[in-house]
């Protein structure tokens, strides 16, 4: 299954987790399965199936089997996903802002527990 959104002129795509690769993503083509991956590899140990852009959208693909992101990469005017299977699930999440989006983006996934808060005496 495949879908992809337009980018606008000059719009820019970042996330998806841990990469090894420049921080805009634009010209890039992301596959995303999670395995050992070693020091001399693309591979990443975070995988994170969600991209924002400059244009305070972002896409969360909603799948733990792997996930292919072409950005800007095959068609310049878009952002690409697609994985195997009969079904295609993503969400997109609009705000006024990007921390906005990560905002909402967190609401939905959930956030880290707090650490304990140590007291040390000496």
């Amino acid at each position: 299954m495949m879908d992809s959104l337009l980018l606008a002129l000059g719009e820019c795509a970042y996330g998806l987790g841990e990469r090894f690769t420049a921080y805009v993503k634009n010209g890039q083509t992301v596959d995303m399965w999670n395995g050992a991956a070693g020091i001399a590899s693309e591979l990443a140990y975070k995988n994170v199936p969600f991209n924002t852009t400059s244009q305070n959208y972002g896409v969360l693909v909603e799948s733990s089997t792997d996930v292919r992101f072409e950005v800007a990469s095959e068609k310049v005017e878009r952002v690409q996903f697609s994985l195997e299977g009969q079904r295609l699930t993503y969400d997109l999440i609009t705000a006024e802002d990007l921390k906005g989006v990560i905002r909402r983006y967190t609401a939905l996934t959930g956030s880290p527990a707090l650490l304990p808060a140590w007291s040390f005496s000496l």
